[in-house]
């Protein structure tokens, strides 16, 4: 477990506190106890304490110079959107703190900065944690290259996130969706339905892909840059039964399953889904629904995540806590159908 100064290992049924300084390690063991564990943390915050005592901070660094370092480094380790983003959050801490020499920044300044840019860019909670952790992968860095000895975003208290909880659509729900998809897109949105694929790893699918029990999503469409492997459920195979027979006459190995990109199908759903009075779902909610369905069926958290293409297992955990009841408003229209279809209403469309 990473600290704000120093790492808590367990090895061998001993917790080992470790640090290092001027490029030695430092370490203590303790018993593997709830008290062992403590004594660690203690050991450290001596020992961070007794340092500081000894030798002040080094002023030669400053944050913009540390941070300007940095950027490029951890730009291949992301997606271009998301260093967009962190990007944005550090440029917002460079104005802030400017020239300030990087191992004088304390608690009591990370807290200021996030305080002062909610403040002006009247940010809300869930947004103040992402400027955090953006900045807390600075001081982090900075700390591994020991330009600092501890990381003042780290364990920073932050206000409750004000992201509203997640509803799902239930499995009937999507049934019924799926059955009034109009037919030119009715395939591509039962296949996102029955799999949890993203529309983009959909669209990219080819022949080539596509195994007699699973299907095979590339490392260069995958949110997460990882090839995997999507079980097929004999629904989401018959699906793919009846695509290949309507497009048998041009079919390739290469040919790819559907014609259009990605965008096309989520502009035409969502499209498809206001003109039902259904505003608010889109192919995103329905891969929601399969995640849930797949998380709370008994499949094991971790396969979920392969499943789901989820780079952090806590994203697969998101799917255990919900309501299956509805999506509000979308919810209840869907009933109002099922209500009208049994009076002997409209058609499928």
């Amino acid at each position: 477990m990473r600290q704000r100064f120093g790492t808590i290992l367990d090895r061998r049924g001993r917790y080992v506190a470790r640090f290092r300084l001027g490029g030695r390690s430092f370490q203590r063991s303790f018993p593997h106890t709830r008290d062992g564990r403590r004594d660690a943390r203690r050991w450290l915050a001596e020992q961070q304490a007794e340092l500081a005592a000894q030798e002040p901070p080094r002023r030669g660094r400053s944050f913009r110079s540390y941070a300007r370092g940095f950027l490029p480094h951890y730009q291949a380790r992301l997606r271009p959107g998301t260093f967009k983003t962190v990007r944005f959050h550090i440029q917002a801490a460079m104005d802030f703190f400017g020239a300030r020499p990087i191992a004088s920044i304390r608690r009591r300044d990370a807290r200021a900065f996030l305080m002062e840019t909610a403040r002006k860019r009247r940010l809300g909670a869930s947004t103040v944690h992402r400027y955090a952790s953006s900045l807390s992968a600075v001081f982090s860095a900075a700390l591994d290259d020991e330009v600092i000895t501890s990381n003042p975003f780290a364990g920073l208290r932050l206000p409750k996130s004000d992201a509203p909880s997640r509803e799902y659509l239930s499995w009937n729900q999507v049934r019924m969706i799926v059955a009034h998809t109009p037919a030119e897109l009715r395939p591509f949105v039962a296949l996102v339905a029955e799999t949890g694929l993203r529309r983009g790893e959909a669209a990219a699918l080819t022949w080539d892909d596509v195994g007699p029990d699973r299907i095979l999503v590339r490392s260069h469409v995958a949110k997460s840059h990882r090839e995997r492997l999507v079980p097929l459920t004999s629904a989401a195979q018959r699906v793919l039964t009846a695509v290949r027979r309507d497009r048998v006459l041009r079919m390739g190995r290469a040919d790819r399953l559907f014609p259009h990109p990605p965008d096309y199908y989520g502009r035409r759903f969502s499209d498809a889904m206001k003109a039902r009075g259904y505003a608010g779902i889109t192919l995103h909610a329905l891969r929601h629904a399969c995640a849930s369905r797949i998380v709370n069926g008994g499949v094991p958290i971790h396969v979920a995540q392969t499943w789901l293409g989820h780079a952090s297992v806590e994203t697969t955990r998101i799917y255990l806590h919900h309501r299956t009841d509805a999506l509000l408003e979308a919810a209840h229209a869907l009933d109002g159908l099922e209500a009208e279809q049994k009076r002997g209403g409209s058609g499928t469309g």
